[in-house]
């Protein structure tokens, strides 16, 4: 099976975080590519994307944070819905020996912005190490990780089977929003809020 230039990709990254049982994000991309895509090299891409926006932010993380896996679907525009691509292990895990993470559920907030002011891609990650907290806000050192996490999940992920172009799919809309390459993050910590039965499975 292969993906076709011009599909609209879902990635679900699924963290191990010490005490929960389970922190996802939802990543959206769109493939500009000259010509199919095998769905295995797909799932390299992608799992290469989603480890790629996460390296800056090794350093705000305990050993214990690991990403477990990332799932991928398709969309499916003609009988509305998303087709299930496959699954591939995660490598990526924090740097920091011996350090104790924040508790679930607190987490650093980045926002992304889109083609429309009304549509704007959150992502709530993981609770970081108490080191680079303080009083609830991130430290300077947390905070430039963090602002270059933004910079990578903003970016146009460029591999040999194409561009992958980030973004979010727009229920209300039922079409992708490319991000504008701008976006904020949040110095003070946010609390993940749980998310629909079925998002991220």
């Amino acid at each position: 099976m292969a993906l076709s230039d011009g599909t609209t990709i879902r990635v679900a990254a699924h963290f191990n975080v010490p005490n929960a049982s389970d922190v996802v994000n939802v990543y959206h991309f769109y493939l500009d590519s000259a010509g199919d895509v095998e769905n295995s090299d797909a799932l390299d891409d992608l799992l290469d994307a989603v480890e790629y926006m996460m390296t800056p932010l090794l350093t705000n993380y305990a050993e214990s944070i690991s990403l477990d896996e990332i799932k991928v679907w398709e969309r499916n525009d003609i009988l509305d819905r998303w087709d299930y691509v496959g699954a591939i292990d995660g490598t990526w895990a924090g740097t920091v020996s011996g350090a104790q993470p924040l508790p679930p559920g607190t987490a650093p907030l980045v926002t992304a912005d889109t083609v429309d002011a009304h549509s704007r891609g959150r992502k709530y990650l993981p609770p970081p190490t108490e080191a680079v907290v303080a009083n609830g806000v991130m430290s300077t050192g947390g905070l430039a990780n963090m602002l270059a996490y933004l910079g990578r999940l903003v970016a146009v992920f460029t591999t040999a089977n194409g561009d992958w172009i980030p973004g979010v799919y727009s229920v209300v809309d039922e079409t992708f929003k490319m991000f504008t390459g701008t976006g904020v993050v949040n110095n003070v910590l946010a609390y993940q809020r749980r998310r629909k039965p079925g998002v991220g499975e």
